[in-house]
């Protein structure tokens, strides 16, 4: 990201962090509350315009929607806003800004996402079709998965309760919704939530395509 383009980004942040709100002042036609790192407030009308097209500005312009949310986007403007009204010191602002640009510049994660296919039944080999594979997880291929999660899961910090229970949690919705199902797998650079949507797009586009393939490819038998 550009210099001239991260003080842009600075200046919008300076005017909407000026021009807070108190959540239970009176508002406008519109408004949008926020509580992030120990602070709350709201915009009303044109500041929730300014803030809403700095997001889609950086989704669409800057192209962070090929590998970011909108969510995601929203939550780290949100919380550069926040700290810079928790410090009230303008100064840090350039370092939260430029670790944001920096961030994202070197965001190379790679998400697999698995998509049940409900009254899809595959028989045989997987089949890729696209940026898609379709699998059916039988018991083996769904093991495998499980025994990632858990291995992933244990290399992050937290409590080991809660560890506990996310993998109980976890496990009971693999076994409900992919062990011996036809998943559709997509794998893409992007953070989670964008991923996800990424998924869910490409899952549609194939399963139209085999929607109308199906019936030219096998049609049907005249007595």
């Amino acid at each position: 990201m550009l210099d001239g383009r991260k003080k842009s980004i600075a200046e919008k942040i300076i005017k909407l962090a000026e021009n807070t709100q108190d959540l239970f002042s009176s508002g406008g036609k519109m408004e949008r509350m926020i509580s992030q790192h120990g602070v709350s407030y709201k915009f009303t009308d044109e500041y929730v315009e300014l803030l809403d097209n700095l997001i889609a500005d950086l989704l669409i312009k800057d192209r962070l929607n090929e590998k970011f949310s909108e969510a995601y986007i929203r939550s780290e403007i949100e919380s550069i806003i926040s700290k810079l009204i928790k410090d009230g010191d303008s100064r840090r602002l350039k370092e939260n800004i430029n670790q944001f640009a920096s961030d994202l510049e070197r965001y190379c994660q790679i998400q697999t996402v698995y998509m049940p296919l409900f009254g899809v039944e595959l028989l045989g080999d997987p089949i890729k079709i696209g940026n898609l594979t379709l699998r059916r997880m039988d018991d083996n291929s769904t093991n495998r998965l499980i025994e990632l999660f858990i291995s992933i899961l244990n290399t992050c910090q937290g409590d080991e309760a809660s560890k506990k229970q996310t993998i109980k949690l976890e496990i009971e919705q693999i076994n409900k919704y992919v062990r011996n199902k036809t998943c559709a797998l997509f794998e893409v650079g992007a953070e989670t939530g964008r991923a996800l949507e990424l998924a869910e797009k490409e899952t549609r586009r194939v399963i139209d395509l085999l929607r109308y393939a199906i019936p030219s490819l096998y049609r049907p038998i005249r007595e």
